[in-house]
């Protein structure tokens, strides 16, 4: 009978954490170290993604961030604080970062990728 309770509570505070609040609505922990414009905000946190560095097809100097979750809504990711390090192609990362939006971020192509700020980097 206790454990059928737990469950339940469980359940109901992760029902809670998931549609109690939309993703737009998330504030960072920490103040963001890029200089976004005022229409920017966090879409979403991303917390210790496997993923890899690739080099834009676009232009030699910019590197993406490919998104690793499957279905995702954003393939690419482009980091405003990318580190020197982490400029190569392939090199294989652990990031963490916000992913940002702002209105009428829906019609934009973006070339490079989705705006992103890394919060923490680890090379594998």
């Amino acid at each position: 009978m206790k454990a059928k309770r737990y469950t339940i509570s469980i359940l109901s505070y992760l029902l809670l954490a998931f549609c109690g609040c939309k993703k737009s609505d998330y504030v960072p922990m920490r103040s963001l170290s890029c200089k976004w414009t005022s229409n920017y905000s966090v879409e979403a946190k991303v917390i210790d993604m496997v993923t890899t560095v690739h080099r834009s097809v676009w232009r030699d100097t910019a590197y993406i961030i490919r998104d690793s979750t499957p279905m995702s809504k954003y393939s690419f990711w482009l980091a405003c604080n990318m580190p020197e390090r982490a400029k190569k192609d392939s090199v294989k990362v652990k990031i963490s970062g916000y992913i940002m939006t702002f209105p009428g971020i829906e019609g934009v192509q973006f070339k490079h990728g989705h705006p992103f700020e890394l919060t923490s980097i680890k090379y594998l």
